[in-house]
């Protein structure tokens, strides 16, 4: 199978464009929850989102190499689907942890969140074959990352009852990620 390269900064523009709209569609999910009565989990939710948009953004603005001429962009749409399911996820799950009226099993609550957030920084982070060379991503940054996710989830899981402290170590977490991928920038 012949290979034929791709305009991959337009291609990479495009699949932004996309998420951008995404993220706007999260926003948009929140604005029944801008309430007084819960300006506080309002907060953590934007919150979150917003990190998890300005990981996003730092990635491909700052970190992947859109000069690069033999890529056919394959790669790069797939990983874009995995961004978008955890998007997508999180929208949802938002929107049951803050409807008390619905019955959901919380177990399934809290691993619907937390698969939508891998789902999220793996579509991301398994975009390191289009990384800049001074900003190629170690094994130990990206471990560090799920092992992160993966205490998250148990903590989770432990205070499953309690919806505000499973948005708290969300937020925290993403707010975490986003931190830890403008230091990598950083330093490099």
């Amino acid at each position: 199978m012949k290979k034929y390269p791709v305009n991959f900064p337009n291609l990479v523009e495009r699949m932004t464009l996309l998420i951008i709209i995404a993220f706007g569609e999260a926003i948009t999910g929140m604005i029944p929850y801008f309430k007084i009565t819960s300006l506080l989990t309002t907060f953590l939710i934007f919150s979150s989102v917003v990190s998890l948009f300005y990981f996003y953004k730092m990635y491909f603005d700052k970190i992947i190499n859109v000069d690069n001429t033999n890529s056919t962009g394959t790669g790069l749409i797939y990983l874009h689907y995995l961004i978008l399911i955890g998007i997508e996820g999180l929208i949802a799950t938002i929107e049951f942890i803050n409807e008390p009226h619905l019955n959901i099993n919380n177990i399934f609550l809290v691993s619907f969140l937390y698969a939508s957030l891998v789902a999220f920084y793996s579509g991301i982070l398994l975009h390191y074959q289009y990384n800049k060379e001074n900003l190629k991503f170690n094994r130990h940054c990206i471990v560090q990352h799920y092992i992160i996710l993966l205490l998250g989830f148990f903590i989770s899981l432990y205070f499953k009852d309690n919806h505000f402290l499973i948005l708290f170590m969300v937020t925290i977490i993403n707010i975490f990620a986003a931190l830890n991928m403008w230091n990598f920038e950083k330093n490099k």
